[in-house]
């Protein structure tokens, strides 16, 4: 009786260690992923890096909001390295982890204005966009140079304001939890 008694113990024990295992390796092989939720940025599903562009990585080691001018620097531009500007100084403490990078054409008609803060923003210069996905959007980049997540900028200043703080909680959260940068 005892004997049986220890050996349902056993078998009971050997579940509740096993089962968890199980059922983990079972929806890992089917697939499943739960569900994954950002605060408006579309999370890329190609793998895109600096390196895959053929362009070097501005600020290795720290996480980038990388904003792809389509076409040179006017006010639109102008007003969305702002907001970028004004994102990274809402990160207080993890503005250390953070790099803002633009991407701009050198052989633009329109050039980068000077008034644009050079401290904050880390330039990268190509000779063609042809390339170059995601003209026009902001763009969230890990420290090893992948691009992650995508954010599209309308043209309303209110709309504005709501995507530069869903890019504020997006990197947020990646900061969180990333172990690296």
């Amino acid at each position: 009786m005892k004997n049986r008694r220890a050996k349902s113990q056993l078998l009971l024990l050997l579940l509740a260690f096993a089962l968890p295992i199980i059922a983990a390796k079972i929806l890992l092989n089917s697939g499943f992923r739960g569900e994954i939720s950002t605060h408006g940025g579309e999370l890329l599903e190609q793998e895109i890096s600096y390196q895959s562009l053929a362009l070097s990585n501005p600020t290795p080691g720290q996480w980038q909001m990388l904003y792809i001018s389509d076409n040179g620097c006017d006010k639109q531009c102008y007003d969305k390295v702002g907001y970028l500007q004004q994102t990274w100084r809402a990160l207080g403490r993890l503005q250390e982890r953070v790099a803002i990078v633009m991407l701009v054409n050198e052989n633009s008609s329109q050039p980068v204005p000077s008034f644009i803060d050079h401290q904050l923003v880390n330039q990268l210069h190509v000779e063609s966009m042809v390339d170059i996905p995601y003209q026009g959007q902001v763009i969230i980049v890990d420290p090893l140079g992948n691009l992650v997540m995508s954010f599209s900028w309308p043209d309303d200043q209110q709309q504005s304001l709501i995507v530069a703080h869903d890019i504020l909680l997006d990197i947020k959260q990646l900061l969180k939890l990333s172990r690296i940068g």
